[in-house]
């Protein structure tokens, strides 16, 4: 039995790792998504109050 497997066979190594290798891809995904934002905002900023907004879409 090697030092990360208990009695049970269980290799917490390995589950480690993958949950780190996944936490990695959803933080990012999640900076990606947050600089694609960034430039939509860039391209069409917020209008000021009382002016219209350029694209139509409120959503």
């Amino acid at each position: 039995m090697n030092g990360t497997q208990n009695e049970e066979g269980v290799d917490y190594r390995k589950m480690y790792y993958h949950l780190a290798g996944a936490v990695e891809t959803a933080i990012r995904l999640l900076i990606d998504a947050q600089q694609a934002c960034e430039d939509i905002l860039l391209e069409d900023p917020i209008p000021e109050e009382g002016e219209a907004s350029g694209s139509g879409d409120n959503a």
